[in-house]
């Protein structure tokens, strides 16, 4: 089994699709062979062209699909015996599925491109030239036809006296026969239409507004096109739902207006289209509290409030509030401070303060590695660090984001005074809050968010399986205890290197792990989550406090699985992600030679022990 099962599926689903569209080009080509009229013709060549567009864009989506697997699979670590198996087990995955083929057709993307598609297009042009050619001589003969007929017809009359009457008639239709040739051959022989691309429009009613201002601005607005011209870039630029809809009209210049009119009765609805469009605004959320999912986010919010044709309908302060704090919790504050009077404007606040911070960070981080490849400069620190890292209880810092919805007191999902579910539900009743996000902006049957212990549809904070009472009752537990006993002193930690592992690509890294048997949340940095491409899968509201007293803010943390490597084998953890240091600097004295010696004695098989304190922690356990 493949750890990139999923990619390799996804590179035959695609396969099959080049497959079908070389099918549908195939039996095109077949048909085209006889054709009627110019007609004809022309609805064979736009028939061809828009498959032979479809098959290019396909393969075009498969070669970036198997150029992104191999480049995975080329960056699998090799560092250890089994890491080295594993990379020459994909290696040989993947290039059993590029040497395969599926009827004829290879699987090697350079084949594809470079074989295959050149050969396809060869043939279009090929039958496009003879069908082009049939049509003209089949319009030649009908026109030759015709003239002779009327001659006969002409002939067959009375003779008159005069000669010259007699094959006058003869003559006129042999010049109307000529002009009609001359005509056809001119038309025929047309140079194609210029390439103007057009936004495809597959029916979706949101999208019509913008299609028809590209189509009357690129094309309609062309007064040296033909109306047959620009019925025939319309058709081109139209798929799926909107194509099926006029696809019984045929393509002839009369036709252009009653096309326009029958796309505009089926997806010209403004109220339908804003409706459809709000409830997509309201479902957008970020993938996860990172700055970098939140700016993504707010983008697409931005691009969906640009598509409404009435933005009036989302400016009010409630629905400004709700879309601010399904972003992030911390913009509410900035949107009470500027108090933006529509929705553009509030994203656009949002945005540039993501941007700002995103910024920030980059610096930072190269600062950090600037300071880490030069010199260290070591800063003064207050003697005495405290030892212990612990999550503070909510009474002993207040809470500068929203209120418990239940007391009042502290953070709103973590409540140690109404502990009751029963009650809990009953102060949500009472209040009208969803019981779901507890948010007051709209009922529990808008919203979409499940528990984070079953997943079922309510807040964590009334959940009643049995898991989640165990959890509470034991940060209850351990919250009261940190608050009764915390002390201060010099204080020897453990510390050790370990592997850690991505659970799902296997990329390791061998870091030193700080083993705090007090902790009650394992963290790791920001940016070891990073190098080890570990992907969020939850996120937390916690404010947590390590060795020297620093402190987040209360923000919401990301959470990642990682393995870490022991004598036992495979040990999975969940950790939150930590963008800052909570730790300061401890100038800590070595041990000393007899207890160096103690250590040893008890010790002797241990390579993870060191007579001096590593300060470089990268990840937390």
């Amino acid at each position: 089994m493949s750890y990139f099962a999923n990619q390799h599926e996804r590179i035959r689903t695609i396969h099959s699709h080049i497959k079908d569209a070389k099918k549908t080009i195939d039996s095109l080509i077949e048909s085209s062979y006889s054709v009627a009229s110019l007609e004809d013709y022309d609805s064979k060549r736009i028939e061809l062209r828009r498959s032979l567009t479809h098959f290019q864009t396909t393969i075009g989506t498969y070669s970036t699909t198997i150029a992104s697997l191999r480049r995975q699979v080329d960056k699998m670590r090799s560092d250890t015996p089994e890491q080295q198996d594993s990379k020459k087990k994909e290696q040989k995955l993947f290039e059993e599925l590029r040497t395969g083929d599926d009827e004829g057709i290879d699987n090697d993307d350079v084949s594809l491109s470079e074989s295959l598609l050149p050969s396809i297009i060869s043939v279009v042009d090929q039958t496009l030239a003879f069908a082009k050619s049939d049509a003209m001589t089949k319009m030649e003969i009908e026109a030759r036809k015709e003239s002779i007929h009327q001659a006969m017809s002409i002939q067959s009359q009375p003779v008159h006296d005069s000669t010259t009457t007699q094959f006058t008639p003869i003559l006129t239709q042999n010049e109307h026969m000529s002009t009609v040739i001359s005509t056809l051959i001119e038309r025929l022989n047309a140079p194609p239409l210029p390439p103007i691309t057009l936004i495809p429009f597959d029916g979706e009613s949101t999208q019509w507004e913008s299609f028809y201002s590209q189509y009357s601005s690129e094309i309609g607005a062309m007064s040296h096109l033909s109306d047959h011209a620009k019925l025939v870039y319309l058709r081109n630029a139209l798929t799926g739902a909107a194509l099926r809809s006029v696809e019984g009209i045929p393509i002839e210049g009369k036709n252009l207006k009653s096309t326009i009119d029958r796309l505009k009765s089926v997806y010209g609805r403004s109220k339908r289209s804003n409706t459809i469009l709000i409830n997509q605004l309201f479902s957008i959320r970020p993938k996860s509290f990172t700055l970098e999912d939140q700016l993504e986010c707010t983008q697409q919010l931005i691009n969906k409030i640009h598509q409404l044709e009435d933005q009036s309908m989302v400016d009010n302060f409630a629905l400004i509030n709700q879309i601010a704090g399904t972003i992030h919790s911390k913009h509410l504050k900035k949107m009470y401070q500027l108090e933006p009077s529509t929705m553009k404007e509030a994203l656009f606040h949002i945005e540039s303060d993501l941007r700002e911070q995103l910024e920030i960070a980059k610096l930072e981080s190269t600062f950090r590695s600037t300071t880490r490849s030069g010199f260290h400069q070591p800063r003064e620190r207050p003697p005495n660090p405290i030892h212990d890292k612990f999550i503070k209880p909510s009474i002993t810092k207040p809470y500068k984001g929203p209120s418990c919805v239940y007391c009042g007191k502290h953070d709103f999902s973590h409540c140690t005074t109404i502990t009751s579910i029963s009650e809990r539900k009953a102060i949500l009743r009472d209040k009208k809050l969803c019981n779901k996000c507890l948010s007051s902006m709209h009922p529990s049957i808008q919203c979409d968010r499940k528990c984070q212990q079953c997943t079922k549809p309510h807040h964590k904070s009334i959940c009643d399986s049995p898991s989640n009472n165990h959890k509470q009752n034991q940060s209850t537990i351990a919250a009261s205890i940190t608050s009764n006993h915390s002390f201060s002193g010099i204080a020897r930690l453990f510390t050790a290197k370990a592997s850690l592992q991505n659970p799902i690509n296997n990329t390791s890294a061998t870091k030193h792990v700080f083993l705090d048997a007090g902790a009650m949340v394992s963290v790791i940095t920001r940016s070891l989550a990073n190098e080890l491409n570990l992907k969020p899968h939850s996120s937390l509201p916690m404010i947590i406090s390590g060795v020297g007293g620093e402190s987040t803010s209360g923000d919401v943390h990301d959470v990642v699985t990682v393995n870490i490597m022991t004598t036992k084998g495979l040990h999975s953890i969940n950790a939150l992600i930590m963008d800052t240091v909570i730790t300061r600097s401890m100038n800590l004295h070595p041990l000393s030679s007899e207890d160096y010696e103690i250590v040893q004695a008890r010790c002797p098989s241990s390579h993870s022990v060191y007579h001096r304190i590593t300060r470089s922690i990268d990840w937390n356990h």
